[in-house]
């Protein structure tokens, strides 16, 4: 669980931090619509490799892009699960959820999550993200989000308008299309999964 990680790349061995919340700052990198993918993937070496500083910065461009696609495969990338139905709204935002997910955690297993920053790995934090009870914080928000609205029959109005109202408040701004290769769309594909919770 807390043991180091490493991997072995070009003959040298790599300290890699895969604690959630250095998975979690790289997300938001890999969400700035501004970065290229070149710059996502220096920021994504600096974030993950803690040693070889020098040898890293003037690894070529491909290597370096080679090394982090390794390092996301087997630190961060989650087996493949089937696909969620949401009726088409996200349900889940890491970063912008982050409070939300700091309360569940608290509530359902009573870790304090930023006295386990640089320690609980990525994974280990998204086993226990996806076994948090329906009734955490984050569960009821991620509910709400994918709610359906009722059509109305002339006596759920009420019913109609609180639903809508829930819905406006927890909504999540829409995410920027970016296209820039596969990068993009690999925290998507991680929310969906943890947001499966384990189905």
């Amino acid at each position: 669980m807390k043991g180091k990680s490493r991997l072995r790349y070009r003959k040298k061995t790599f300290r890699i931090d895969d604690s959630y919340n250095t998975v979690l700052c790289l997300y938001r990198a890999y969400e700035e619509e501004t970065l290229t993918d070149e710059e996502k993937i220096e920021v994504a070496a600096s974030l993950l490799v803690t040693n070889h500083r020098l040898y890293l910065s003037a690894m070529p461009a491909a290597w370096k892009a080679e090394l982090v696609e390794l390092i996301l495969k087997k630190y961060v990338e989650l087996p493949k699960r089937p696909p969620v139905r949401t009726h088409g709204e996200q349900s889940l935002d890491f970063w912008r959820d982050k409070g939300y997910i700091l309360s569940s955690f608290q509530k359902d297993y009573g870790i304090d999550l930023i006295k386990e920053q640089g320690k609980m790995k990525w994974k280990e934090f998204i086993d226990l993200f996806q076994g948090l009870s329906e009734d955490t914080k984050i569960r009821e928000v991620m509910r709400i989000r994918t709610m359906e609205i009722p059509a109305y029959n002339g006596r759920n109005g009420k019913e109609i308008q609180e639903i809508s109202e829930l819905k406006a408040y927890y909504m999540l701004p829409v995410k920027g299309g970016g296209g820039k290769q596969g990068l993009n769309r690999l925290f998507d594909i991680l929310e969906a999964q943890a947001a499966g919770k384990g189905t």
